[in-house]
């Protein structure tokens, strides 16, 4: 893992602790993956409005001891920096296929092919917490978006999106976060009582940050650190909570769910995220969360 002021992996700046001149020149020179993520309204940005960005997120950063502090609550964390290991102890994640690692938005990322790569993080107990209030976070890139992609994924097999929970890129581009329907698929664009769907549509080749909130009182999908559809209530869902947690797969649909893409940073907590804490850890970006 890198520390806060390791150069990036294959060469490419840390942009939030270099000056906006040496990032330009470098983000130039050497194609930085994360010099360019996309915002909520839809539009990427170009390299001067990262350049602004940056300079941003350098005063935010260092208000904040330059990297985000770990937040109350994370009881697991995979950041894909050349291993499955969850930094937290505990749940280390089994690679599947040919997972492979590359740079990532911050350190390295799981690169998957879309085929038969994925990450098995088992279903330890802290993993088993659809019951009470939860968060899941993750950035994800995706190097195609055509069809379904999971993102985190805990629906089972048993069925399709009958038992369980998942974040995934939907067949229309946009984040759904769902919950299993017990006697039916509760997971489609009409039920919204049962899931949430983001009003971002993915495009290739960029970073976005996606994270999913369930409390007591509703549950929620976040894209790039903006909220954009939520729901009051939650419904009497089913979750047997028998399927392990899996990166960039789906027990229940083989192949045809699997990511074609990159995925880093991906943390769970025992509670609801606010708003301002979703926020905060888009706006870290490279930076990302202490160590």
């Amino acid at each position: 893992m890198m520390g806060v002021g390791d150069p990036v992996a294959l060469g490419c700046p840390n942009m939030r602790l270099v000056s906006l001149m040496f990032f330009l020149s470098s983000v130039l020179a050497c194609g930085s993956v994360g010099a360019l993520r996309h915002d909520s309204a839809g539009d990427s940005d170009t390299v001067v409005d990262a350049a602004r960005d940056a300079g941003d997120d350098v005063v935010d950063a260092g208000r904040a001891g330059s990297c985000l502090p770990i937040r109350e609550g994370m009881v697991a964390w995979w950041p894909g920096d050349g291993n499955g290991a969850d930094l937290l102890g505990g749940t280390p994640g089994t690679l599947q296929g040919n997972t492979r690692f590359v740079a990532g938005e911050v350190g390295q990322a799981f690169s998957l092919d879309g085929v038969n790569d994925w990450i098995d993080l088992g279903n330890a107990p802290k993993l088993r917490i659809s019951s009470t209030d939860f968060s899941v976070e993750a950035w994800v890139l995706f190097n195609s978006h055509q069809g379904d992609m999971s993102v985190v994924d805990k629906m089972s097999a048993s069925g399709v999106n009958t038992d369980g929970w998942r974040l995934i890129k939907q067949d229309d581009d946009r984040f759904w976060f769902c919950f299993g329907g017990g006697t039916q698929n509760r997971c489609t664009p009409s039920d919204t009582a049962f899931a949430v769907y983001s009003t971002t549509h993915v495009v290739s080749g960029l970073w976005f940050h996606v994270a999913a909130v369930k409390s007591r009182a509703g549950f929620s999908v976040y894209v790039n650190g903006v909220r954009e559809d939520s729901r009051s209530a939650v419904p009497h869902f089913v979750d047997s909570n028998t399927t392990d947690l899996l990166l960039g797969s789906y027990a229940g649909e083989g192949a045809i769910a699997k990511l074609d893409g990159l995925i880093d940073e991906v943390k769970v907590f025992n509670r609801a995220l606010t708003d301002e804490e979703v926020r905060s850890a888009y706006s870290a970006a490279s930076v990302g969360e202490c160590r």
